[in-house]
């Protein structure tokens, strides 16, 4: 029996419907005697323009053709004719899908064989129910591209509905001009019921790759870092050198093996390294990072050079080879013993900075709080007491034996005794205290203490004693010697 249909003819053929909605299948049923056969005969050019053609079901006898629009708009589809089978031509209506909105991403008209690309797609549904995935691509028999790892979605919600941000890699093996068609994107619009998204075939250049470049070479810039942190190390010691590479776009198989860099170092024993490789695909591309610890002996003596590492990579904008290195790293390799004196000196520095550290800062705070008590004072016993107070908190109290604090009476307070203040200041702290403000201080104090009635204005001294006070630095360095002398006189 002969079915003709308005608009196509063929042995035992029907193609329905006429007028469909984006992401929804026109079916094209054909049977007959061979009809594989004649199908496959058939130029189906103009059909793919238009539609990606999707073969359900065959045999020698009946055939199931499903064809998913690429996009909305009329699409009128020549006559074919094929070893003495005539189709007619026939119009197609595809009509706009209200709850699924793409925007398609193809890949780059021009790359390079080897170079990672990908098939993106941003899909907006008004439901979140609505799940969009990428299928699983399918490779081309000869080999001329392949799709890379699983596809990634991540999806968010937003103000008008819900979108889904897709992302399939493929690399190219070979160049020359290529059709890729695009993975298939799966609506679930319910629990029974998808829809199917193409984007038309990308076109792309592959460009030839310079005959000179080597088999392993990474397609896309790479950051190389490089961390060994001793500079002092123990001749004969284990210690480790960790590497990390990193790159966007590069696969693991494209990675260089560093290690052979390793073989012409002089004075080094490298031993077996211990490599992490991972390689993760997101939806800002794929992504791989290699990390190595490289275990090493350093066995000569002196300076010592690690040799520079280097990863040469190919730049697919400039079409040139480029580099990225880690410069050679000196170290110093001395014996066990001497590392030891050189830690204990380390450490013995690190103590007098804090030593130094702590005897500024208590002079600081010294002085500070005898202005401040010059300040509030009320009385000549009060500036007396300040001025013993300040010299008794000085760093390292070298003066505890030889002055002691008195109080302010002429009974058990006498010449010798401000005389000794004096006297322990310009010896403990040098010439610059033997000023004309300390002779002027002193001054005053004994004609307070011993010539004027306990009436007297004190006010004098204590200007006396704050003039003094504002001419003393905040921090002085130690004077040993000095010390240690007026120790022994005491």
């Amino acid at each position: 029996m002969l079915w003709m249909l308005p608009g196509l003819a063929f042995s035992d053929s029907r193609m329905h419907p006429k007028t469909v909605v984006l992401g929804n299948p026109v079916t094209w049923v054909l049977s007959g005697e061979q009809v594989d056969k004649a199908f496959a005969a058939l130029d189906l050019s103009a059909i793919e323009r238009h539609f990606a053609v999707r073969v359900v079901e065959t045999g020698s006898s009946r055939m199931r053709v499903k064809l998913y629009p690429y996009q909305v708009g009329e699409f009128s589809l020549p006559s074919m004719t094929s070893k003495g089978v005539n189709v007619e031509a026939v119009t197609i209506q595809v009509t706009e899908n209200p709850a699924v909105k793409i925007e398609w991403q193809p890949p780059p008209e021009g790359v390079y064989p080897h170079q990672v690309v990908y098939w993106r797609a941003r899909v907006s549904t008004e439901k979140a129910s609505m799940r969009a995935v990428y299928l699983s691509g399918e490779a081309p028999l000869d080999g001329r591209y392949q799709w890379l790892d699983a596809p990634v979605a991540e999806s968010v919600n937003t103000v008008f509905g819900h979108d889904t941000e897709l992302t399939y890699a493929l690399r190219f093996d070979t160049a020359g001009k290529q059709s890729v068609p695009s993975p298939a994107i799966r609506v679930d619009v319910s629990a029974y019921r998808h829809e199917l998204f193409f984007a038309p075939p990308a076109s792309v250049a592959v460009k030839p790759l310079p005959s000179y470049l080597p088999a392993v070479l990474p397609m896309e810039a790479v950051s190389l870092q490089a961390a060994f942190n001793p500079f002092w190390v123990v001749a004969g010691d284990l210690y480790h050198w960790h590497w990390s590479l990193e790159g966007q776009g590069v696969p693991l198989s494209q990675w260089p093996n560093l290690t052979a860099q390793l073989a012409d170092s002089q004075g080094v024993e490298w031993l077996l390294p211990n490599v992490e490789r991972a390689e993760t695909m997101t939806l800002s591309g794929l992504r791989s990072e290699v990390r190595v610890d490289q275990p090493l002996r350093i066995l000569a003596m002196g300076w010592v050079r690690l040799p520079p590492l280097r990863v040469t990579y190919f730049n697919p904008e400039t079409g040139r080879l480029e580099d990225v290195q880690v410069p050679s790293q000196s170290v110093i390799s001395v014996p066990r013993a001497v590392f030891f004196l050189i830690q204990v000196l380390a450490a013995g520095l690190v103590i007098l900075m804090l030593w130094l550290g702590g005897y500024f800062l208590r002079q600081i705070w010294a002085l500070g709080h005898l202005r401040w008590r010059l300040q509030r004072c009320d009385s000549v016993e009060g500036v007396w007491f300040a001025l013993q107070a300040w010299l008794k908190s000085q760093p390292g109290a070298v003066f505890s034996d030889s002055f002691s604090p008195q109080p302010l009476s002429p009974s058990s307070l006498s010449r010798q005794s401000i005389g000794q203040w004096r006297a322990a200041v310009a010896s403990g702290y040098g010439r610059r205290e033997s000023c004309v403000s300390l002779e002027e201080l002193v001054k005053c104090l004994n004609r307070h203490v011993y010539a004027l009635p306990p009436s007297a204005d004190f006010d004098v001294v204590r200007q006396a004693a704050q003039r003094w006070a504002r001419e003393q630095p905040w921090m002085r360095w130690p004077r040993w010697p000095l010390r240690l002398g007026l120790n022994r006189r005491g």
